[in-house]
């Protein structure tokens, strides 16, 4: 009897070593399936301009922006002098409207082939130097707020100049200000990582 209660006793420590194991590499499993999942996510969301995702044609981004009160822009001769005397050319739309409740101009960059967008700006013209640069650092401040200070680094082209890089996980946002003869201007450039990538990749296989 005691012999039979011994073989009982070895092949349920080994039935339940076993359950233990097959425990442990489901908890493995699910983990691993988890940060797949995670990853997989994190590569297919975009940043947003606006509210609006940085993704889709430029006609259903355009849909949207106009749905937010933005309204599609003529260029005017300031602006087409910037442009070398041309209307924006394929690959990029004019609009006007409000970008964190000031009036600015916005500029969206789309493939002119597979015609997805993958950039915007929001820029602010005819200004002194000092406005140019308070603008920028109130953009900044509230950018530094929302995606974190440790995400942004200087990024200056002179004193004069000065400008700000955040890097997110879906994107770049660029801060920066330039000068023609007379004004100057300050832009938020957002870039979204994977479509820039996409377009950059496009426009390398056709040289």
């Amino acid at each position: 009897m005691l012999f039979f209660k011994r073989i009982y006793v070895s092949l349920f420590t080994k039935q339940a070593s076993k359950g233990k194991n097959s425990m442990i590499k489901k908890f493995i499993l699910l983990l691993v399936v988890c940060l797949l999942s995670v990853v997989s996510k994190a590569q297919t969301e975009h940043l947003k301009f606006a509210g609006v995702p940085l993704t889709g044609t430029i006609a259903e981004f355009q849909r949207q922006l106009l749905a937010k009160g933005f309204k599609q822009d003529m260029i005017n001769k300031f602006e087409i002098e910037q442009l070398d005397g041309k209307l924006a050319p394929e690959g990029k739309r004019m609009y006007r409207g409000k970008y964190v409740n000031q009036k600015a101009k916005i500029k969206v960059f789309f493939d002119s082939k597979t015609k997805l967008v993958f950039k915007a700006q929001a820029y602010f013209t005819k200004l002194d130097e000092n406005s140019a640069q308070i603008k920028l650092e109130y953009f900044k401040s509230l950018l530094a707020s929302k995606y974190g200070a440790a995400n942004m680094k200087e990024h200056d082209q002179s004193k004069e100049l000065p400008g700000f890089l955040l890097t997110t996980g879906e994107g770049q946002i660029y801060g920066y200000v330039t000068k023609n003869s007379i004004f100057y201007s300050t832009y938020i450039q957002y870039t979204d990582s994977i479509n820039e990538e996409n377009h950059r990749h496009r426009m390398l296989n056709d040289l």
